[in-house]
């Protein structure tokens, strides 16, 4: 799409000095079989992984087994992600791969423009990946997840909602009752909205309290007291643009971008703009 639409009230071209981003990622599911068992697989995934390998490696050299490479296929959950493949050790970004699913994940630094394009990369590997099958979407979903550190236990999130993410949610005088301190120590909660550009749902999530993360240099959890919120833009069937046209896989992109970039800013717009603005 080469004209962002009317309705976008913040211009595309804003730029952050410090962005809260945690994570952004799209992820893509395509509809398995049925086995005799009943149970859903992806018949040709074993033979797929090896083609995507080889075509990506020598940009994303880093191959990681997401489970124990002697798990049984049967006990596995399906459209769980098997394999990860990095540029670099703990670098961003990287691309995911399992029976039914695929995805691009980026931390930071991050851009739109080289998100997209490993987005059509991933597209693109996929389908050679999958030459001899047709893969017909079962959901396309493109989500940001943003942070910041918050002490639950020292701060009311309600009130963090409020004056930083132009949020309000009240709850009644009479609630929490007898209680210190008198405000959430855990907050999660979302939004859905139906989505007409592009066709599908969109959710908003908050979330507050000991939130566990991967750390992308080790792989490992990591605790940390945050307040997160994540916009997401999900598509399923009937709605996801078919994965062999192009055009229409990139229009359904743009589109979820302007809903997540206006979300974004119209939650950060005021005190937390100013922030990340001068870093």
């Amino acid at each position: 799409m080469d004209e962002a639409p009317s309705w976008l009230h913040f211009p595309l071209d804003i730029k952050l000095a410090d962005p809260p981003l945690l994570e952004a990622w799209l992820e893509i599911r395509w509809q398995l079989q049925r086995a005799r068992s009943g149970l859903p697989v992806d018949p040709g995934y074993p033979y797929a992984l090896g083609v995507f390998y080889s075509s990506i490696r020598e940009r994303f050299p880093i191959r990681e087994n997401v489970f124990p490479i002697e798990a049984p296929e049967e006990i596995l959950p399906p459209y769980s992600v098997r394999h990860r493949f990095r540029v670099a050790k703990g670098k961003w970004p990287l691309l995911q791969l399992g029976p039914g699913v695929a995805a691009v994940n980026f931390g930071r630094p991050y851009t739109w423009d080289l998100f997209r394009r490993d987005a059509r990369y991933l597209r693109e590997k996929l389908l050679e990946s999958y030459a001899d099958q047709e893969l017909t979407i079962q959901s396309i979903a493109l989500r940001y997840r943003n942070g910041t550190p918050f002490e639950h236990g020292q701060d009311d999130p309600l009130r963090f909602l409020e004056e930083r993410l132009n949020t309000s949610v009240t709850l009644p005088k009479t609630i929490p009752g007898p209680a210190s301190p008198a405000w959430p120590q855990q907050l999660s909660m979302s939004y859905s909205f139906v989505l007409t550009e592009p066709q599908g749902t969109g959710i908003l999530r908050y979330t507050a309290g000991t939130i566990t993360r991967i750390d992308p240099t080790s792989d490992e959890p990591v605790e940390e007291d945050m307040l997160s919120w994540q916009s997401e833009v999900l598509s399923g069937p009937g709605e996801a643009p078919p994965l062999h046209d192009e055009a229409a896989f990139v229009e359904w992109l743009e589109q979820a971008h302007y809903v997540t970039h206006d979300w974004f800013f119209s939650l950060i717009d005021g005190a937390l703009r100013s922030q990340y603005e001068k870093g």
